[in-house]
């Protein structure tokens, strides 16, 4: 039988939290990275609309 000492249950929490904190950090720069991809893929699909209205529109000439 192998007896627990008091700081083996200290060091499992600290390592713990500090896998949950790793985690929350990959999530947090998996976010960041989600928001900034949907952003330029707004912008890109924004713009091709823009670009369509002004050929219907009679602006663009090509």
């Amino acid at each position: 039988m192998i007896l627990l000492l008091p700081w083996t249950k200290v060091i499992g929490k600290i390592e713990i939290a500090y896998e949950i904190q790793k985690l929350s950090l990959l999530r947090d720069m998996q976010r960041k990275r989600f928001v900034w991809a949907l952003r330029i893929t707004g912008t890109s699909y924004a713009l091709m609309l823009l670009v369509q209205l002004l050929r219907s529109a009679g602006f663009l000439n090509s």
